[in-house]
């Protein structure tokens, strides 16, 4: 069981560090393909989070597209909402050029995928 929080613990720091790089615009000369390389380190690690949860890979699968999309919908409002915008640039500094119907889908697609490849290397157990 320690070694299972331990793990728990040490994703979870992860994930967050990848959000203080990202909010943070530490990559701006690369921005583009990290975020991209991001939302599938994102979903492989989501997957293994989810993992901990649950043991069937149809709703870990579910669980990292929902977030996936629940991101992009936490973009679009960065975008278009100019009251979050502006709250949120308050403390970090937000640029998303544009927001495309093919870069949405990109980035859920890379999050299924990192997901994907969770199921593939680490998590071997069947349905």
């Amino acid at each position: 069981m320690q070694a299972l929080s331990k793990s728990f613990f040490s994703i979870l720091f992860i994930l967050l560090m990848i959000f203080f790089i990202n909010s943070r615009g530490i990559l701006d000369d690369w921005n583009y393909w990290f975020f991209e390389i991001e939302h599938f380190i994102c979903g492989f690690l989501l997957a293994l989070l989810l993992s901990y949860f649950f043991h069937s890979k149809t709703i870990i699968l579910f669980g990292v597209g929902i977030l996936g999309v629940i991101w992009e919908c936490f973009e679009y409002s960065v975008i278009y909402l100019p009251v979050i915008s502006g709250y949120l640039r308050q403390f970090m500094p937000i640029d998303i050029v544009s927001l495309t119907w093919q870069d949405t889908l990109l980035d859920i697609v890379l999050n299924v995928a990192g997901a994907l490849l969770f199921f593939k290397t680490i998590n071997k157990r069947g349905e």
